[in-house]
C-alpha cells in the first residue's frame, strides 16, 4: 500500500481534526481584524465633531484675515458657511469652507427653527455657543466661546 508525503493512503480522504482546528482559527483571528477595523459610531462621532470644530475655526481666521463677518450655519444636511459682503449674505465655496454634509449617522440637536448660526467677527470673537451632535445614542459637544475659541467634548 503506497504511502503519500502527508502520510495517508490512498484510501483516506478529507481533512484531519488538527487541519480543520488551523483553518478555523485563521478564520476567527481574520474575523477579528474586520471587527476591528469597522469604524464606530463612537468614532464616528469624535470625527465629525473635531472636522466641525476645525472648520469652524478656519472661519473664525477667514473672518479675522478678510475682516469680514463670517458665519457658519447647520442644519439637518450638514453646515455651509457665508461671508457678509456689504449688507447681503455671500455664500463660501471654497475648501475648508465649502458646504459639508453629516457623515456616518451624526445629527445636529437644532433649535425649533431648524438651524444654528455660528457667527464671527473681523476680530474673532463670537456669541458663545453649544453645539450638540448625536450619533446613535451617543452625544458629543462642540463649544464655540466668546473669545472665538472652539473646544470638542467627546464624551458628553
Amino acid at each position: 500500500m503506497p504511502i503519500s508525503a502527508t502520510g495517508r493512503t490512498r484510501a483516506e480522504s478529507g481533512f484531519t481534526l488538527v487541519e480543520t482546528m488551523v483553518v478555523l482559527a485563521i478564520v476567527g483571528l481574520m474575523a477579528a481584524v474586520v471587527a476591528v477595523s469597522l469604524p464606530s459610531s463612537e468614532a464616528t462621532l469624535v470625527r465629525e465633531s473635531e472636522r466641525l470644530a476645525a472648520r469652524l475655526l478656519a472661519a473664525r481666521d477667514h473672518a479675522i484675515l478678510a475682516n469680514r463677518e463670517t458665519s457658519a450655519i447647520l442644519d439637518t444636511r450638514g453646515y455651509r458657511f457665508v461671508m457678509r459682503d456689504g449688507k447681503a449674505w455671500k455664500p463660501m465655496d471654497d475648501a475648508p469652507l465649502a458646504d459639508a454634509a453629516w457623515r456616518g449617522g451624526t445629527v445636529p440637536v437644532l433649535p425649533e427653527n431648524g438651524e444654528i448660526r455660528v457667527s464671527f467677527d473681523s476680530v474673532g470673537m463670537s456669541e458663545a455657543q453649544t453645539l450638540t451632535l448625536i450619533n446613535d445614542e451617543r452625544r458629543a459637544v462642540v463649544r464655540v466661546l466668546g473669545s472665538g475659541e472652539v473646544r470638542v467634548d467627546a464624551g458628553a
